[in-house]
């Protein structure tokens, strides 16, 4: 059903007429989604202005802000934020402008939210950026860096998005030789704000006592 979703808003864009009643409805409910632009994506920069190569990195990719708030305000008890970069990607393309970011900047920890729901239209194909792909990016250009996976689902769901990732990061981190099991850098969204605060003292580690607070 999604091959088939994706093929339709394909013949969309490429103005394919539809037969069937049933196309029709299709067509009529898929233009009341977000669907991408026949327009190429233009990324947008996310890194702030005042950015420091000398300091450590932080980047946050979430597409639902007051969350990436929360997770601000319990760093802020755990570290000092002005000795820091805080890179925020906070839309449905968050991915996508994190992606293009790490072209010029290294992240030291990143907090990447699974899916984003940003779909991008490229010639006869769509494609979803989400916060595997940062990681495998992230993993290639520094290694020696923390990330931990947002999402709100359990990972023993049956939600196709969910095992879906879960294969989509075991490829990854076997074509990188990395030791690393999704379960060991999850973090559940919908812990509460006490066990979002550990999971966070969990993912700085003790390794920058310059940055605590």
């Amino acid at each position: 059903m999604i091959k088939y979703l994706k093929n339709k808003i394909v013949g969309l864009f490429q103005n394919n007429n539809s037969d069937s009643d049933t196309d029709k409805n299709l067509e009529t409910s898929i233009k009341q989604m977000h669907i991408p632009s026949r327009k190429k994506y233009e990324s947008v920069n996310i890194i702030p202005d005042n950015y420091d190569s000398n300091k450590i990195t932080i980047l946050i990719l979430e597409d639902f802000s007051p969350f990436i708030d929360v997770i601000i305000l319990e760093l802020s008890k755990i570290i000092c934020l002005d000795k820091v970069n805080i890179i925020k990607a906070d839309t449905q393309y968050g991915a996508l402008n994190a992606l293009n970011a790490l072209d010029s900047i290294k992240v030291d920890f990143a907090f990447c939210d699974i899916t984003l729901g940003g779909m991008v239209f490229d010639g006869n194909t769509i494609k979803e950026y989400d916060g595997i792909d940062v990681f495998e990016k992230i993993m290639k250009t520094n290694p020696e860096a923390k990330v931990k996976i947002l999402t709100g689902h359990n990972l023993n769901s049956d939600k196709l998005e969910i095992t879906d990732a879960i294969h989509k990061f075991n490829d990854i981190t076997e074509k990188l030789h990395l030791d690393i099991t999704l379960d060991s850098v999850y973090i559940n969204k919908r812990s509460n704000r006490s066990n979002m605060y550990y999971d966070l003292i969990n993912a700085m580690g003790n390794e920058y006592d310059e940055i605590s607070a």
